[in-house]
Protein backbone atom coordinates (compact mmCIF):
# COMPACT_ATOMS: atom_id res chain seq x y z
CA UNK A 1 0.00 0.00 0.00
CA UNK A 2 1.18 3.33 -1.04
CA UNK A 3 0.16 6.54 1.18
CA UNK A 4 0.31 9.57 -0.96
CA UNK A 5 2.40 12.48 0.25
CA UNK A 6 3.48 15.65 -0.69
CA UNK A 7 6.37 18.13 -0.44
CA UNK A 8 6.51 21.36 0.49
CA UNK A 9 8.54 23.93 1.66
CA UNK A 10 12.66 23.63 1.27
CA UNK A 11 12.70 19.88 0.27
CA UNK A 12 16.62 19.53 1.54
CA UNK A 13 15.73 21.29 4.99
CA UNK A 14 14.89 19.34 7.94
CA UNK A 15 12.26 17.17 7.45
CA UNK A 16 8.24 17.28 9.27
CA UNK A 17 5.51 15.32 8.78
CA UNK A 18 2.33 17.01 8.83
CA UNK A 19 -0.86 15.33 9.76
CA UNK A 20 -4.06 16.79 8.56
CA UNK A 21 -7.45 17.33 10.66
CA UNK A 22 -10.81 15.29 10.31
CA UNK A 23 -11.76 16.88 6.94
CA UNK A 24 -7.57 17.56 5.23
CA UNK A 25 -5.35 16.05 2.62
CA UNK A 26 -1.85 15.84 1.63
CA UNK A 27 -2.40 19.47 -0.34
CA UNK A 28 -1.65 22.43 2.04
CA UNK A 29 -2.30 26.38 1.02
CA UNK A 30 0.50 28.71 -0.47
CA UNK A 31 0.72 30.57 2.85
CA UNK A 32 1.64 27.56 4.67
CA UNK A 33 3.93 26.34 1.90
CA UNK A 34 6.07 29.12 1.91
CA UNK A 35 5.96 29.31 5.98
CA UNK A 36 8.24 26.29 5.64
CA UNK A 37 10.24 27.25 3.08
CA UNK A 38 11.12 30.63 5.33
CA UNK A 39 11.50 28.31 8.18
CA UNK A 40 14.16 25.44 6.41
CA UNK A 41 11.47 23.16 6.84
CA UNK A 42 10.29 19.80 4.47
CA UNK A 43 7.12 19.85 4.79
CA UNK A 44 5.79 16.32 4.06
CA UNK A 45 1.93 15.88 4.35
CA UNK A 46 0.69 12.57 4.44
CA UNK A 47 -2.64 11.63 3.45
CA UNK A 48 -4.02 9.35 5.83
CA UNK A 49 -6.31 6.02 4.59
CA UNK A 50 -8.94 6.36 2.70
CA UNK A 51 -8.12 10.20 2.35
CA UNK A 52 -7.42 11.61 -1.03
CA UNK A 53 -5.37 8.82 -2.96
CA UNK A 54 -4.37 7.27 0.26
CA UNK A 55 -6.73 3.78 -0.26
CA UNK A 56 -8.49 2.87 2.84
CA UNK A 57 -7.15 0.56 4.88
CA UNK A 58 -8.48 -0.89 8.10
CA UNK A 59 -7.23 0.34 11.65
CA UNK A 60 -7.55 -1.19 15.13
CA UNK A 61 -6.31 1.77 17.07
CA UNK A 62 -4.05 4.95 16.34
CA UNK A 63 -1.00 3.54 17.20
CA UNK A 64 -1.28 1.54 13.87
CA UNK A 65 -0.46 4.84 12.17
CA UNK A 66 3.63 4.22 12.85
CA UNK A 67 3.44 0.62 10.53
CA UNK A 68 1.61 2.31 7.86
CA UNK A 69 3.24 5.70 7.44
CA UNK A 70 6.90 3.58 7.73
CA UNK A 71 7.42 3.07 4.33
CA UNK A 72 7.20 7.33 3.76
CA UNK A 73 9.97 8.04 6.36
CA UNK A 74 12.38 4.81 5.59
CA UNK A 75 14.90 7.12 3.82
CA UNK A 76 14.48 9.61 6.54
CA UNK A 77 17.29 9.42 9.74
CA UNK A 78 14.99 11.92 12.12
CA UNK A 79 11.80 14.27 11.85
CA UNK A 80 9.81 15.97 13.44
CA UNK A 81 6.01 15.94 13.64
CA UNK A 82 3.22 18.12 13.63
CA UNK A 83 -0.52 17.69 14.31
CA UNK A 84 -3.60 19.72 13.22
CA UNK A 85 -6.66 19.15 14.74
CA UNK A 86 -7.53 15.88 14.31
CA UNK A 87 -3.86 14.38 12.96
CA UNK A 88 -2.95 15.59 16.65
CA UNK A 89 -3.16 11.66 17.89
CA UNK A 90 -1.11 10.65 15.13
CA UNK A 91 1.75 12.98 15.52
CA UNK A 92 1.41 11.37 19.34
CA UNK A 93 1.85 8.18 18.02
CA UNK A 94 4.87 8.49 16.25
CA UNK A 95 6.74 10.14 19.15
CA UNK A 96 5.78 7.50 20.74
CA UNK A 97 6.86 4.69 19.01
CA UNK A 98 9.93 6.01 16.46
CA UNK A 99 12.83 7.20 17.98
CA UNK A 100 13.88 9.33 15.05
CA UNK A 101 11.11 11.83 16.52
CA UNK A 102 13.10 14.93 17.72
CA UNK A 103 9.67 17.24 18.75
CA UNK A 104 6.02 17.41 18.62
CA UNK A 105 3.86 20.12 17.92
CA UNK A 106 0.09 20.13 17.86
CA UNK A 107 -1.96 23.20 16.60
CA UNK A 108 -5.93 22.70 17.57
CA UNK A 109 -4.70 19.63 18.43
CA UNK A 110 -8.14 17.31 19.29
CA UNK A 111 -7.91 16.11 23.32
CA UNK A 112 -7.79 12.88 24.26
CA UNK A 113 -11.31 11.75 23.95
CA UNK A 114 -10.96 8.00 24.35
CA UNK A 115 -10.70 8.91 28.14
CA UNK A 116 -13.85 9.74 29.66
CA UNK A 117 -12.63 12.63 31.97
CA UNK A 118 -11.68 14.66 28.77
CA UNK A 119 -14.87 13.67 26.90
CA UNK A 120 -16.81 15.81 29.94
CA UNK A 121 -15.00 18.69 29.16
CA UNK A 122 -17.03 18.91 25.63
CA UNK A 123 -20.07 20.39 26.06
CA UNK A 124 -23.21 18.11 25.86
CA UNK A 125 -23.72 17.75 22.05
CA UNK A 126 -20.24 17.19 21.59
CA UNK A 127 -20.37 14.20 24.62
CA UNK A 128 -23.53 12.75 22.71
CA UNK A 129 -21.90 12.58 19.49
CA UNK A 130 -18.80 10.96 21.25
CA UNK A 131 -21.20 8.09 22.66
CA UNK A 132 -22.40 7.44 19.27
CA UNK A 133 -19.18 6.89 17.51
CA UNK A 134 -17.74 4.92 20.44
CA UNK A 135 -21.44 2.51 20.24
CA UNK A 136 -22.76 2.98 17.21
CA UNK A 137 -22.05 0.44 14.27
CA UNK A 138 -19.27 1.92 11.94
CA UNK A 139 -21.65 1.99 8.80
CA UNK A 140 -23.69 4.05 10.71
CA UNK A 141 -21.12 6.30 11.69
CA UNK A 142 -19.54 6.54 8.67
CA UNK A 143 -22.95 7.21 6.77
CA UNK A 144 -23.22 10.10 9.44
CA UNK A 145 -19.97 11.54 8.58
CA UNK A 146 -20.45 11.21 4.60
CA UNK A 147 -23.93 12.79 4.87
CA UNK A 148 -22.36 15.91 7.11
CA UNK A 149 -19.85 16.43 4.65
CA UNK A 150 -22.16 16.64 1.63
CA UNK A 151 -21.54 13.17 -0.16
CA UNK A 152 -18.55 12.01 0.96
CA UNK A 153 -15.49 14.54 1.06
CA UNK A 154 -13.62 11.81 2.33
CA UNK A 155 -15.18 8.04 3.26
CA UNK A 156 -13.22 7.05 5.93
CA UNK A 157 -14.10 10.10 8.14
CA UNK A 158 -16.34 7.91 10.10
CA UNK A 159 -12.95 5.39 10.50
CA UNK A 160 -11.25 8.65 11.94
CA UNK A 161 -14.21 9.21 14.83
CA UNK A 162 -14.49 5.58 15.98
CA UNK A 163 -10.67 5.46 16.05
CA UNK A 164 -10.76 8.48 18.51
CA UNK A 165 -12.86 6.52 20.84
CA UNK A 166 -10.93 3.32 21.16
CA UNK A 167 -7.69 3.25 23.73
CA UNK A 168 -5.60 4.71 21.18
CA UNK A 169 -2.74 2.11 21.61
CA UNK A 170 0.07 4.07 22.92
CA UNK A 171 1.09 5.94 26.81
CA UNK A 172 0.78 9.63 25.97
CA UNK A 173 2.92 10.07 29.35
CA UNK A 174 5.65 8.37 27.92
CA UNK A 175 6.88 10.61 24.94
CA UNK A 176 10.19 11.74 26.09
CA UNK A 177 10.66 14.80 23.22
CA UNK A 178 9.72 18.30 23.69
CA UNK A 179 5.80 18.64 22.79
CA UNK A 180 4.26 21.94 22.09
CA UNK A 181 0.54 23.14 21.65
CA UNK A 182 -0.70 26.32 20.11
CA UNK A 183 -4.44 25.88 21.44
CA UNK A 184 -6.79 29.08 20.76
CA UNK A 185 -8.91 29.29 24.33
CA UNK A 186 -11.93 30.27 22.27
CA UNK A 187 -11.89 27.57 20.42
CA UNK A 188 -15.59 26.01 19.80
CA UNK A 189 -14.92 22.77 18.44
CA UNK A 190 -11.66 21.68 20.74
CA UNK A 191 -11.95 23.22 24.42
CA UNK A 192 -9.25 25.07 25.48
CA UNK A 193 -9.38 22.89 28.56
CA UNK A 194 -8.78 19.45 27.25
CA UNK A 195 -5.53 21.25 25.53
CA UNK A 196 -4.70 21.79 29.14
CA UNK A 197 -5.27 18.16 29.59
CA UNK A 198 -2.66 17.26 27.10
CA UNK A 199 -0.03 19.40 28.30
CA UNK A 200 -0.31 17.83 31.65
CA UNK A 201 -0.36 14.54 30.05
CA UNK A 202 2.81 14.71 27.78
CA UNK A 203 6.05 15.41 30.41
CA UNK A 204 7.54 18.83 30.02
CA UNK A 205 4.83 19.77 27.12
CA UNK A 206 4.17 23.39 26.63
CA UNK A 207 1.01 24.69 26.01
CA UNK A 208 0.38 28.65 23.72
CA UNK A 209 -1.79 30.34 23.69
CA UNK A 210 -3.77 31.42 20.22
CA UNK A 211 -4.74 35.14 20.11
CA UNK A 212 -7.56 34.34 17.28
CA UNK A 213 -10.51 32.98 18.67
CA UNK A 214 -10.72 30.44 16.04
CA UNK A 215 -9.87 26.79 15.82
CA UNK A 216 -7.96 27.02 12.42
CA UNK A 217 -4.41 27.35 12.86
CA UNK A 218 -3.50 31.63 11.96
CA UNK A 219 -0.24 31.97 9.90
CA UNK A 220 1.80 33.68 13.15
CA UNK A 221 0.63 30.09 15.04
CA UNK A 222 2.12 28.03 11.73
CA UNK A 223 5.20 30.01 11.93
CA UNK A 224 5.64 29.73 15.73
CA UNK A 225 5.31 25.62 15.24
CA UNK A 226 7.94 25.49 12.31
CA UNK A 227 10.52 27.48 14.13
CA UNK A 228 10.00 24.85 16.76
CA UNK A 229 10.17 22.28 15.43
CA UNK A 230 13.15 23.25 13.59
CA UNK A 231 15.15 23.81 16.84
Amino acid sequence: MTLEHRHFGATAGFPVVLHHGLVGSAHVGDDWAQASADAGIHLIAVARPGYGQSPPVEMSCIADWFTLVAPVLDTVDAYAVWGVSAGAPYAYALAAQDPRVTRVAATSGLGHVADAGVRALYNQTSQQAFDFFRTGHPDEVRRYWNDALGGGVTHDAGREAILQQRPWGFDLAGIGVPVALWHAREDTMVPFATAERMRDTIPGAVLHEQPAPAHVPTLDTVRAALAFLGE
